[in-house]
């Protein structure tokens, strides 16, 4: 619901699931672009050395 003053949009009214749909949605996007910006600047990892990686943290969990 859209509240108006003199013809114009002031604020909204909307129920608090959608609200938690949309700050979730945010949130995702942030992330994107943060990974976007990382990318961009060549902080990435090869994705061979990351499951590499995991495996070997996977293993170790296993093995304790």
């Amino acid at each position: 619901m859209i509240i108006t003053q003199y013809g114009e949009a002031k604020a909204v009214i909307q129920d608090i699931t959608e609200y938690g749909r949309i700050q979730e949605a945010l949130a995702l996007l942030k992330m994107v672009a943060q990974g976007q910006k990382d990318y961009e600047k060549g902080n990435t990892i090869p994705a061979d050395k990351v499951f590499k990686e995991l495996d070997e943290m996977i293993s170790k969990d296993f093995t304790e």
